[in-house]
């Protein structure tokens, strides 16, 4: 009897270390591998740096980071094509002011709206020359779960005075798009994209649960298209994750699906989408 307890208190104790390692075991992404399926053979890598605290240094094509307590507040961006992005990140109260300077000319990109962490906006505000996007996020278990999109008209592309509450300025007004996004239970991945907004790669574009706050990794988007004249349009990105032994995703391959509605008929249509590749 007693050795059978005490085979049953060891396995208790094994998988609870083993729980435990899982939760607490903090890794860092090294390089960064990507490529189309049909293009395996044409793959794209990136390697990430980092300083003695696990600050990220650069990645991609971002260099010069600065940081303020923790929170990036300028970088640069290069480009073999184009002049070198100069990006700030400037807090302003409980809004973060993203701008860009090329060749000496400087703009406002877009605002960013917190209630508290400032890891974790809850809207986003982006004026162009005839209209504005807006951007609601809900925040659950400290992932974003839901985004509503609106556009909203424009003073000649100019705002004579930055809203304090975003949900002001929206107002009444139907979104043009919803977001729904489903999370695994694992450590995030794409941690090091953290806090570099709208940042672009070279052949994709990280989605806001990579460049946000967010815990854990999606493993589906839904992007649903609203509009009167148009066909119903749904998007979906669902991801295979395979993981490692300490649980964080050691590939990562994406699959498209698109959904027309239009007058009760539903056309498909499905592509992959980039597969990823890390190394710790």
């Amino acid at each position: 009897m007693k050795l059978l307890y005490f085979l049953s208190f060891s396995l208790i104790f094994l998988f609870s270390c083993d729980s435990d390692e899982l939760s607490y075991m903090e890794k860092h992404v090294k390089s960064v591998r990507y490529y189309l399926p049909a293009e395996i053979d044409n793959q794209k890598s990136f390697t990430v740096e980092y300083n003695s605290d696990f600050s990220v240094k650069s990645f991609d094509n971002i260099d010069n980071i600065t940081y303020d307590n923790g929170r990036v507040i300028s970088y640069t961006e290069e480009s073999s094509n184009n002049p070198t992005k100069n990006i700030s990140l400037e807090l302003d109260g409980n809004k973060v002011i993203k701008k860009v300077e090329v060749a000496g000319e400087e703009n406002e990109e877009f605002i960013l709206y917190f209630d508290g962490n400032e890891g974790q906006p809850y809207g986003k505000l982006k004026v162009f020359d005839s209209f504005s996007v807006v951007e609601i996020y809900e925040w659950t278990n400290n992932n974003i779960t839901k985004a509503l999109h609106y556009t909203i008209p424009s003073l000649d592309g100019e705002l004579s005075e930055i809203p304090d509450n975003i949900y002001d300025f929206i107002d009444n007004a139907t979104p043009t798009e919803s977001v729904s996004i489903q999370y695994d239970n694992y450590p995030k991945t794409f941690k090091f994209f953290e806090g570099f907004y709208e940042h672009r790669s070279y052949s994709f574009q990280p989605f806001y649960t990579e460049s946000f706050q967010t815990q854990n990794n999606p493993t589906l988007i839904t992007i649903r298209i609203h509009s009167s004249s148009f066909p119903k349009v749904d998007l979906e990105i669902h991801y295979k994750n395979t993981y490692d032994e300490n649980g964080y995703i050691s590939k990562q391959e994406t699959l498209h699906r698109q959904v027309w509605v239009w007058e009760g008929n539903n056309t498909y249509k499905e592509y992959d989408g980039f597969t990823f590749e890390f190394d710790y």
